[in-house]
């Protein structure tokens, strides 16, 4: 209940605030009901004690007894925050709006570029797309992240939730090249621990089963791609 009380007199400035005291609001509601059995449980325990005439002090059970008016008060502390929240919730909804809008456009954007600027352009060289891969996956990454709190904050506004189809075409590709760029991730690991082979070492039977792994990779992962 301390903790509660702490968190409920919080007073949001930007959206992350309110998601937060939104959430706190939330849990109170949820917990009603097992914080009901609690402190019936902990009255009925002090009423025995003290039928028993079992040694307690008097503030202690002055708390015990007082915890349903505590929790009851907190209850409606919580819905009265909530009620004076709705302005602000207004105005953070239209943010969400115009946030969502925005994560289109950035969206479409990026699926413009992609085809010349990612991993699979046609004017780079497979070592420079290898890179270019990881950048664009953490980009993704990063993206999806901002695309889950924009759900979040839609669904605790009451909002319809924004699809965003380029950002799924992206992700689609991204599968793909990843797939391809992986044969070559093994290429260049198969090769680089035979390149530290020594002459007198080299077995050639080694290079030719890694070379037909490696071949028979290809193939498979190619009839995957064009299924």
């Amino acid at each position: 209940m301390d903790q509660f009380t702490k968190e409920l007199q919080f007073d949001p400035s930007n959206l992350e605030d309110l998601k937060f005291v939104l959430n706190v609001v939330t849990r109170i509601s949820d917990r009603s009901m097992d914080m009901e059995l609690m402190y019936l449980d902990i009255a009925e325990r002090y009423s025995t004690l003290t039928r028993y005439d079992i040694r307690v002090e008097e503030s202690e059970i002055s708390i015990a007894l007082g915890l349903s008016e505590r929790w009851r008060k907190l209850w409606v502390d919580s819905k009265t925050k909530d009620l004076r929240l709705v302005d602000v919730k207004d105005e953070f909804r239209e943010v969400t709006k115009e946030q969502a809008v925005s994560f289109i456009g950035e969206s479409v954007k990026v699926k413009k570029e992609f085809p010349e600027r990612g991993p699979g352009s046609s004017n780079i060289t497979l070592a420079e797309g290898n890179i270019l891969l990881d950048e664009y996956t953490k980009k993704i990454h990063q993206m999806n992240s901002q695309k889950k709190e924009l759900i979040v904050a839609e669904n605790m506004f009451n909002l319809d939730v924004t699809s965003y189809p380029a950002l799924s075409e992206i992700e689609h590709e991204m599968e793909k090249l990843t797939a391809i760029y992986g044969i070559y991730r093994e290429f260049k690991d198969f090769e680089e621990g035979q390149s530290s082979t020594l002459w007198g070492d080299l077995n050639i039977d080694t290079l030719q089963v890694g070379v037909a792994d490696l071949e028979k990779k290809c193939k498979v992962r190619g009839r995957e791609l064009n299924a």
